[in-house]
């Protein structure tokens, strides 16, 4: 009766609870067409949607949304390849309740030019309970990089303010305390 149950089992019964991860290459085709092979994957939370109005020279690597001006509205940082240069660049777009639409205050250039070290994010950093840009990567040369930025409005004018600037030939961090 083992036996039997056991050939059973074996021949018959797929364990389903298994998931085993797989690692997904994009392939991309040297006609243009509009048609996705049988194995392509399509993930909308995956696709990158800038708000602010690009430039025909810039190409979009990401997105990040925050309040940056902390008008309780979310605003929206983008990162950006520019024809011509090999750094990224990211540019600042707050949202305009009047006219609903994103409006292009800053663009930032960094000194990042390998993207895969490339990050940013809103943090607060000074304790005003304000959001901070931030960003860190690495330079061409090796060294790190980490910049803070905050949003100031000044009798009608928006500023960019840099807060924070740290460049090492080794490892920079934030350690957050309570």
């Amino acid at each position: 009766v083992l036996a039997v149950v056991l050939v059973f089992r074996i021949f018959f019964i797929k364990d389903k609870g298994t998931v085993h991860p797989k690692v997904i290459n994009p392939v991309v085709s040297s006609e243009s067409s509009n048609e996705l092979s049988e194995n392509a994957i399509v993930d909308d939370s995956a696709v990158q949607t800038s708000f602010i109005p690009l430039l025909p020279t810039e190409t979009l690597m990401s997105t990040l949304t925050l309040d940056f001006d902390g008008d309780n509205l979310d605003d929206q940082v983008v990162a950006v390849h520019k024809a011509g240069t090999p750094y990224l660049n990211l540019i600042v777009g707050l949202y305009n309740s009047e006219t609903n639409a994103y409006d292009r205050v800053a663009e930032i250039s960094t000194e990042i030019s390998r993207e895969k070290t490339f990050s940013y994010n809103g943090l607060d950093v000074v304790g005003d309970h304000r959001t901070a840009l931030i960003y860190q990567g690495m330079k061409s040369n090796g060294d790190s990089v980490m910049r803070f930025f905050q949003c100031r409005k000044r009798r009608g004018n928006i500023e960019i303010q840099t807060i924070g600037d740290f460049t090492s030939d080794g490892t920079i961090f934030i350690l957050q305390s309570e």
